[in-house]
């Protein structure tokens, strides 16, 4: 089988993110963002060695994408993936290509993506969206939101349950001790007073995303939302004008997007959209 995607380089951008680069690049990026307490390639599992292998993917540069998901409020962490993404779109080549490749194919200064897809997990999905509205909100407007995509694996968007998120994510907040616990979550990883349900954070994602969307900006709609069937962190309630969700069987919050050999199902929802 011929080489689709160099192996995996370092990037120069975020924390401890990493990138597989096409080796034929047609313009079209994945962009995968990790959620609470996730690591930039961890989180997905077998995503960066099973999709350079689906020929929909050929072509297509992947990041995976880090930040700091514990400590840093999430729309500052929304900030710095806003500023990764423009620089994307307006000078990907002396900005983020040839810092981690150098190659003559993907020299060319005249090089630009036409599309992106971003791929979320969990706390992930608020940063992603938060990006997306502040990009919509600069002066001027990002030209390239309308060529973006949303494929998301159990979003945090509309709140999640923080101890137990704790828990799943950190194995550092036992559940009997109930409030006392949930304080001091919140006081180790201050990002998870922006997840509780009826944060003002989040009520100000959802008013400033449902005014985007009556703007045009139907790119913040999501193209799919998968939420595993055992998941006890996150509701199957809808964000804004997204579908309804997609109910993986025998899955819950950390397993949904994690595909491997007995579990493909995570390529299928994403390949249609890159």
């Amino acid at each position: 089988m011929a080489q689709t995607h160099y192996t995996v380089r370092k990037l120069p951008w975020g924390s401890e993110s990493i990138v597989r680069w096409a080796t034929e690049p047609v313009g079209r990026a994945v962009v995968f963002v990790h959620g609470f307490g996730g690591e930039a390639l961890g989180t997905w599992d077998q995503f960066a060695t099973l999709l350079p292998l689906q020929p929909q993917a050929a072509g297509r540069d992947l990041f995976f994408y880090g930040y700091d998901s514990l400590v840093a409020q999430a729309p500052v962490s929304a900030a710095e993936l806003r500023d990764f993404l423009q620089t994307l779109w307006t000078d990907p080549v002396a900005g983020v290509i040839l810092p981690s490749v150098q190659d003559a194919r993907r020299a060319d200064p005249a090089f630009r993506y036409n599309h992106v897809t971003l791929v979320a997990h969990s706390l992930g999905a608020v940063v992603v969206r938060e990006a997306l509205v502040q990009a919509a909100m600069d002066t001027p407007p990002a030209p390239w939101l309308k060529d973006v995509s949303l494929v998301l694996f159990a979003p945090a968007h509309t709140g999640a349950a923080i101890l137990d998120l704790a828990n799943e994510a950190l194995g550092a907040m036992p559940a009997r001790f109930g409030a006392a616990a949930a304080a001091g979550a919140k006081a180790y990883a201050q990002v998870l007073r922006d997840l509780e349900r009826g944060s003002d954070m989040l009520e100000k994602l959802k008013e400033d995303s449902d005014d985007l969307l009556g703007r045009g900006y139907d790119s913040l709609r999501a193209k799919v939302v998968v939420l595993g069937q055992k998941d006890r962190i996150v509701q199957a309630v809808r964000f804004c004008k997204d579908p309804g969700p997609t109910i993986v069987a025998d899955k819950g919050h950390i397993g949904v997007c994690k595909p491997d050999a007995g579990y493909p199902a995570p390529l299928g929802y994403l390949l249609p959209h890159i």
